[in-house]
């Protein structure tokens, strides 16, 4: 059962993440399409609690743009600098050399 749960938290992500702002219909005709959605489409009050327990495990936030009611990934500065360095290994060792001058 946790791991049907983890793989709706990360199908969630990539269908925000691959869309970047999308609507709670839009994500239900996607989940719809989706092999382990046994034809039951994502309550709103489901969809919430996916998102409060994706920001508690991964540091993700998905915020809703309340004027167009498009949810997107909103990364926070501390999370975009982490994620930066980690996919950005030449620019940790340069940080690295420039700290040890």
């Amino acid at each position: 059962m946790a791991s049907n749960l983890y793989q709706r938290y990360f199908w969630l992500i990539n269908v925000i993440y691959r869309n970047k702002r999308i609507t709670l219909k839009d994500i239900n005709d996607k989940w719809l399409n989706c092999s382990f959605s046994n034809g039951v489409t994502i309550p709103r009050k489901t969809f919430n609690n996916h998102r409060n327990t994706i920001e508690e495990i991964f540091d993700i936030n998905i915020e809703c743009d309340r004027a167009t009611n498009e949810y997107y990934r909103y990364v926070s500065v501390v999370v975009a600098e982490r994620l930066r360095r980690k996919s950005c290994p030449e620019r940790q060792q340069g940080d690295k050399k420039q700290n040890s001058v």
